[in-house]
Order: C-alpha cells, then sequence, then structure tokens
C-alpha cells in the first residue's frame, strides 16, 4: 500500500508503513484502503478463494459508493436493495468457502493485550476478593499461545447493513449526517487562511 500515489488533494492520501499494524483508522482511511484493495489482493489466493475475495471486495466497494451518494432515486435504491442482497450472498459464501479454508490465528500484538488484559485481570481480583469472578473472567487459552480468529457475521454491523437503503429513504442521503463536508471545509479555509 505504501507504493500507491496519492490521487488529487483529498481522495487518496499516502498510506503509511504497514496498513495492518495501523491503529485507530478514520473513516476516510478506510475509504481509501477499500479504493485501492482490488489491485493489491489479486491473485494473492489460490482459485476459487480469489474470485470469491475478488467479488466480495467489489461488492463492497460498490455498496459504499451507491450508499455514499448524495442524490438518490427509487431507480438507485432498489439497486441498492439488489446489491445489498447481492453483498450478503458474498459474505455468506465468503464465510462458509474461503474462511472454512484458512487457519487463521490472532496477530502477535493483539495475543499482547489479551496476555495484559488477563494479568490486569487476576491482579485485580487478588487485590480485591470482594469482587466475585466467574469461570468466564479467567483465560481460556494459555496467554503465550496466539488464539484462533474466525471470521464472524453475526454482528450488528454486519446486521445494520440491510437497514441502508430503509434509512435513506426515511432519513435522506448519508451527507446530510456525515461530518466529512465539514471536515474538508475546514481543510480549505486553513490553506486559504480565512
Amino acid at each position: 500500500f505504501c507504493q500507491i500515489p496519492t490521487f488529487g488533494r483529498d481522495t487518496i492520501r499516502r498510506f503509511k508503513g504497514n496498513v495492518s499494524d495501523l491503529k485507530q483508522f478514520a473513516a476516510r482511511e478506510y475509504e481509501d484502503l477499500l479504493q485501492c484493495i482490488i489491485p493489491m489482493f489479486e491473485e494473492l489466493l489460490l482459485e476459487p478463494h480469489n474470485t470469491i475475495v475478488m467479488d466480495l471486495l467489489f461488492l463492497t466497494a460498490y455498496f459504499h459508493g451507491l450508499c455514499k451518494l448524495r442524490m438518490h432515486t427509487n431507480s438507485m435504491l432498489a439497486i441498492l436493495d439488489k446489491v445489498t442482497v447481492e453483498f450478503g450472498k458474498a459474505l455468506r459464501k465468503f464465510e462458509d468457502t474461503t474462511c472454512a479454508a484458512y487457519h487463521t490465528m490472532e496477530l502477535p500484538k493483539e495475543a499482547a493485550i489479551r496476555m495484559q488484559q488477563a494479568i490486569r485481570r487476576a491482579t485485580t481480583s487478588s487485590v480485591a476478593p470482594a469482587i466475585t469472578t466467574s469461570s468466564t473472567d479467567t483465560p481460556s487459552v494459555p496467554a503465550n499461545r496466539l488464539t484462533k480468529k474466525e471470521f464472524n457475521l453475526r454482528t450488528y454491523k454486519i446486521h445494520a447493513l440491510g437497514d441502508y437503503a430503509n434509512a435513506i429513504r426515511n432519513h435522506g442521503t448519508t451527507d446530510l449526517y456525515s461530518s466529512l463536508i465539514v471536515c474538508l471545509h475546514c481543510q480549505y479555509c486553513w490553506s486559504c487562511r480565512c
């Protein structure tokens, strides 16, 4: 990602360092990644997983682009409904086929955080014995080993994707309640010294 040049003044900014090590992404950084990720992942995996991932990335970018439009018509919302259905099918196919074929583990950084949390839990429970601790408070896996990480479709974020078209119908376009326009205006004023 570091080799991708910038595009426009505010369209795609330069990626810093290793993208997988970055933390506390801003929404614009996720958007920049989404716009540049398809060429980065092309032919990275073997078939049929390459096709599944490419289709999923394309549908993600397509869905994102449709949701960000500043003017919607009934026909565009019908297209968004259809793309949402296809996006859901692609996510389920990704989970059933590609995720089942690969054994994924947590990052060493995540394991270190988990270990620190386990130590913190152990010290707070030994200092204050009045606090009840259940069996779920103790880590089920030794802290020095990496644990398996699985793709989870059963989250609210994934569930809420199906509500975008209805939210746009009921509340208007997403730029009406986004802070991006204000941020762009402030950047313009800062450069002009207004």
